[in-house]
């Protein structure tokens, strides 16, 4: 149970900037320039990490009979 409240947490915290995450590095992928990435990435959020997955625990819940098949 412990490990979920965990990952429960992690997809929580980081959840009101996690738009702008994405699109921030998804253009960073675009133009090739990861390389300084984390810091560009934490800047927007105000957390030492931040998801870059666009999985959450609300996906599945949405589309149960297709959890086998999210990749």
């Amino acid at each position: 149970m412990l490990p979920m409240l965990v990952l429960r947490r992690l997809d929580c915290v980081p959840a009101p900037t996690r738009e702008a995450v994405l699109a921030k590095h998804a253009g960073l992928e675009r133009r090739g320039r990861t390389q300084n990435a984390e810091r560009i990435l934490n800047e927007i959020t105000i957390h030492r990490f931040r998801n870059t997955s666009t999985f959450t625990f609300e996906k599945p819940i949405g589309e149960p009979d297709t959890i086998g098949e999210m990749r």
